[in-house]
């Protein structure tokens, strides 16, 4: 998890692997007409190696955290959420899963969020539980250093990116891009029952939009 600088927003960036110096001993080599090809193939977890003629084939992927994901019925990326519940307990980004490209977690103050978030990001909670009695608004605690005119918005969609729309909550600059802002709206329509609900990031400037704490349903 990357820290934020100090009095900074985090900037966009990328996790980047490396991968340590490696060594093999090999025996002297048959010749040609001695030599076997064989194939050994060895199962460990969720990666398969292949041996071929002495030569490796990883086939099949593990998955480490938001680094990847399945493919979704509309041919996207898809990553779930972590275990969601009830709709008016706090809902971490942090844990949030993702539709079309992964998003970057960080702390900053001692404060977990999803961030730096850009138009076209996605974030998804499965299996929200809104209950019988119904939500009429919603809560987003996010900061931002964007002004009005970026028309910034994240759009409360339900079951998938592209579902309906029963909230919007503006993004913009309060006069601290320091400072948590939570602004509350209310719900085009009241939502209640079992519901995966999808936050989707617009922008009209490029670059980091902003950076989301949590998001909490009322009645």
């Amino acid at each position: 998890m990357r820290a934020a600088q100090p009095n900074l927003p985090a900037q966009s960036g990328s996790w980047h692997g490396q991968s340590g110096p490696s060594s093999a001993h090999s025996s002297p080599q048959q010749p040609a007409s001695e030599r076997r090809v064989g194939r050994t193939t060895i199962v460990t977890g969720a990666v398969t190696l292949v041996l071929v003629a002495g030569a490796v084939v990883v086939a099949g992927a593990a998955v480490f955290g938001y680094s990847a994901g399945t493919e979704g019925q509309d041919g996207s990326t898809v990553q779930r959420s972590r275990p969601t519940g009830s709709a008016y307990e706090v809902l971490q980004a942090e844990s949030a899963g993702w539709t079309g490209r992964s998003f970057s977690t960080s702390t900053y103050q001692g404060t977990a969020y999803a961030g730096p978030l850009m138009a076209g990001h996605v974030l998804r909670f499965d299996q929200v539980d809104f209950g019988p009695l119904p939500a009429t608004a919603v809560t987003a605690r996010f900061r931002t250093s964007v002004p009005p005119s970026a028309n910034a918005t994240i759009s409360v969609r339900l079951g998938n990116s592209h579902g309906e729309k029963v909230g919007q909550i503006t993004v913009a600059d309060a006069g601290n891009d320091q400072m948590w802002t939570t602004t509350t709206v209310k719900l085009e329509r009241k939502v209640s029952g079992k519901q995966a609900v999808y936050l989707v990031i617009s922008s009209g400037v490029g670059g980091e939009a902003l950076q989301l704490d949590w998001v909490q349903f009322h009645h």
